[in-house]
């Protein structure tokens, strides 16, 4: 798999290029995907990983998040294409993103993503739900 630039939310779609089924699919995990996201930026101690939790539950997703040594953050989450791709461009926010889902004050208010990366997978059916804000990895 490759770690692919993701533009600003207008770019936040995939090639139309079908896949063929894996044993996974044929299961009942048929329309789910996983997403790996990297987030960069202004993203650590200002409610990032809560409001991604909160966000990811709203989105009805599995998944998990994390502070990482490097300064940036990363989110792990499974569902609908549909439902990760929304959570793709909600990573994108700064503090509109944290107001979306009820929690605004002064550290939210310092959140600047500068970069977003996704890397798609299939499913692993692995991940926690509700969504969970695992601390530092």
């Amino acid at each position: 798999l490759v770690l692919e630039p993701m533009k600003r939310p207008a770019s936040c779609t995939l090639g139309q290029q079908r896949r063929p089924k894996s044993k996974r699919q044929q299961r009942g995990m048929e329309g789910l995907r996983r997403a790996q996201i990297f987030v960069k930026g202004k993203v650590q101690g200002v409610y990032y990983r809560e409001t991604t939790r909160l966000m990811g539950e709203r989105l009805g997703l599995s998944g998990a998040t994390w502070n990482l040594r490097d300064g940036r953050v990363e989110v792990l989450a499974e569902g609908s294409e549909d439902m990760l791709k929304e959570l793709v461009e909600w990573c994108w926010k700064g503090p509109e993103g944290a107001a979306e889902v009820g929690i605004e004050n002064s550290l939210t208010a310092k959140r600047k993503v500068v970069d977003v990366q996704v890397e798609w997978s299939e499913p692993q059916g692995d991940l926690p739900k509700p969504f969970k804000n695992a601390g530092k990895k």
